[in-house]
């Protein structure tokens, strides 16, 4: 099995502002979190949206980045937010309720 990685726009500023923003070992956690979801969706035949899920594994822990300090959001409306943002600026007309969805349902979202 291989985990390939979408290399569209969007992905490649998501990449690059996780990469910034975090520490190496938040970095690191946010791929592992990639490449083993990945890899166990395949085991098990799931079918996912490839980008949406890059998004999600490599944004899920910015909230938690010095970056967001202050922010009186939690770290998941923080992810989403800055998500939203380079959408905005790099995919026009992007729109995405599944992550919308997903946000809202995290636990310690407002």
């Amino acid at each position: 099995m291989q985990v390939s990685i979408p290399y569209s726009a969007l992905c490649k500023q998501a990449w690059a502002l996780t990469r910034e923003a975090s520490l190496d070992v938040v970095f690191n956690h946010a791929i592992r979190t990639l490449v083993f979801g990945a890899l166990v969706g395949q085991q098990q035949k799931i079918t996912f949206d490839r980008e949406l899920f890059f998004l999600g594994a490599i944004f899920h822990d910015l909230g938690l980045t010095e970056r967001s300090d202050g922010l009186e959001k939690s770290p998941e409306v923080t992810a989403y937010t800055w998500l939203m943002e380079l959408a905005r600026d790099h995919v026009h007309g992007f729109h995405c309720p599944l992550f919308e969805e997903a946000i809202r349902a995290a636990p310690c979202a407002d």
